[in-house]
This record gives structure tokens, C-alpha cells and sequence, in this order.
């Protein structure tokens, strides 16, 4: 059953995951333009929103704020602090969800005030196709009725789960950063394909089905991935052979960094907007 929003969502910040949300929402029909409200630094992208979704806009971010019962930052981490300090002191009954790489809900109630609402999310860009995979952190003090919101919000774009707050770097290298890894093993798998002598576009078509293929094989399927890959490993074949590869070149510590790297990068980030 699709869960109703009666309460006012406000944006701060109209980029491609506001959009998304916003999309999101009114395609699941879980509340109405007049219920959503946004502001941009861009007029253009403001226009171009009210032109394709019918909600409210305005390029004064107090207004916006003023509005909603549900505020989400949907800014860069360089703007965070400016943003947090123009709406200071006015965020009483307000519920302030960020979804700012980086920016801690410590620092978000640093400016605001200890008993902020505050809920600290991490969604990813397969949100653009409601598919993303979200995680939510809630402070404390969110009660439990606007906490069925925030996830009804985050629900209408793909999955969601609950998490700890310091489990959210990590979430973000990834998650957040994981849509980019997908993308780059199939950008390497294909052009394989084109060195190795396929035509372009039969190259694109053979992968992104086997990756979409494979992914919808792992999500319906009880076995575990490890289990799976073994299936597809005849001993003496070709994948085992390719998979050689994989193992002499540390494909496993080649990831276990990749993520180790971003993670760290997440945690230096929070440390620059503390």
C-alpha cells in the first residue's frame, strides 16, 4: 500500500536528486505539487521544474523553509555552511534531512541547535530510474511519524535502509560511490570488447544486458554471490581462466582499496565541514 504524505517537503537545492525525489513522488502519487516546495540558486532550473512538475518555487531560501514541515538539503558541501547559517534559529517543528556528502547531523545541530530534528541520508544515482539504494540515519529525537515520512520520500526512488550515523561514510564509499565502480567495470568491459575486435555497439549491447542480467540473477536469487560466480566457473574453461586474471592482479584488494580510499576521502570531507 502506497503511503500518503500530508506534510509540506521542502528543497533547498534543485539539482538531478531533488528532481528525482520530486519525480519520484508524484509518479508514486504519494503527494501532490502544492505539497512541495524548492529553491535554487539557478531562475532557469527553478522554471524548469515548475514546468515539468507543477510545484512551488522560489529563489528565497526562508521562504522555502518557512513552508515545510520536511526540509531537505539538497546543496554541495561548500554551500552547506552558508545555507546552515541563513536558516538558524528559525527550524523549530521543522525535520532538516541532508543528503550533503560529508556533513554530519553533529555538525548540522553544531549550527541549528542540540534538539534539531535531523536525518542524515545517503541515496545514489540509480534514484534517477527509482532505483536507487538509500540510507537513513535519524537522530534521536525524530519522532516515529516523521521518520514513516522521510523514509516514505527516499521509498518512492528504490530501497531504503536504516543505519547508524557512523556507519555513513562507509555507506557512502559504497553505495553512494558504488554506481561509478558498475560504470566503470562496464566502460573497461566494453572497450575489451571493441580492442579485442567487436563492433562498438554489439559490445555496449552484449554487457549492459549481462550486467542488468546478472544484477536481476543476484537480487532474485537465494544463493550468494560467491555461489553464483561458482556456477558460471567450469574448472578448466574459459571464465576460470579469465578469472586467473582477476586473482593474480589482486582484483579483491583492488576493490577492498578502491572502497578503503573513498571512504577515507568521506571522512576527511566531514573533517573539512566540521
Amino acid at each position: 500500500m502506497v503511503k500518503k504524505i500530508s506534510k509540506i517537503i521542502g528543497f533547498i537545492g534543485a539539482g538531478n536528486m531533488a528532481e528525482a525525489l520530486i519525480k519520484g513522488m508524484l509518479q508514486k502519487k504519494i503527494t501532490i505539487p502544492d505539497n512541495i516546495h524548492a529553491s535554487d540558486v539557478r531562475p532557469e532550473r527553478l522554471t524548469q521544474l515548475k514546468e515539468e512538475t507543477g510545484i512551488n518555487i522560489s529563489s528565497r531560501n526562508i521562504s522555502i523553509l518557512e513552508a515545510s514541515d520536511i526540509l531537505i538539503l539538497a546543496v554541495k558541501p561548500q554551500q552547506i555552511k552558508t545555507i546552515l547559517d541563513e536558516i538558524s534559529n528559525q527550524t523549530e517543528g521543522k525535520v532538516i534531512v541532508s543528503i550533503v556528502a560529508g556533513v554530519s547531523s553533529e555538525v548540522i545541530k553544531n549550527v541549528l541547535g542540540p534538539d534539531t530534528d535531523v536525518v542524515r541520508v545517503m541515496p545514489n544515482t540509480p534514484a534517477l530510474i527509482g532505483e536507487a539504494m538509500t540510507a537513513l540515519a535519524f537522530s534521536a529525537n525524530v519522532s516515529d511519524k516523521n521518520r514513516s515520512v522521510v523514509r516514505a520520500v527516499f521509498e518512492s526512488v528504490g530501497r531504503v535502509v536504516e543505519v547508524k550515523e557512523s556507519q555513513m561514510n562507509l555507506i557512502t564509499a559504497l553505495s553512494g560511490s558504488g554506481p561509478a565502480y558498475v560504470f566503470r567495470l562496464a566502460e573497461e568491459l566494453i572497450r575489451a570488447g571493441e580492442k579485442l575486435g567487436l563492433a562498438a555497439d554489439l559490445a555496449k549491447e552484449l554487457i549492459l544486458q549481462t550486467i542488468l542480467g546478472s544484477a536481476k540473477l543476484l537480487a532474485e536469487s537465494s544463493v550468494p554471490p560467491e555461489e553464483l560466480r561458482k556456477k558460471v566457473t567450469s574448472p578448466g574453461g574459459t571464465t576460470e581462466a579469465g578469472m586467473s586474471v582477476m586473482d593474480q592482479k589482486d582484483f579483491s584488494g583492488i576493490i577492498l582499496e578502491t572502497v578503503k580510499n573513498a571512504a577515507k576521502r568521506a571522512d576527511d570531507l566531514s573533517k573539512l565541514n566540521t
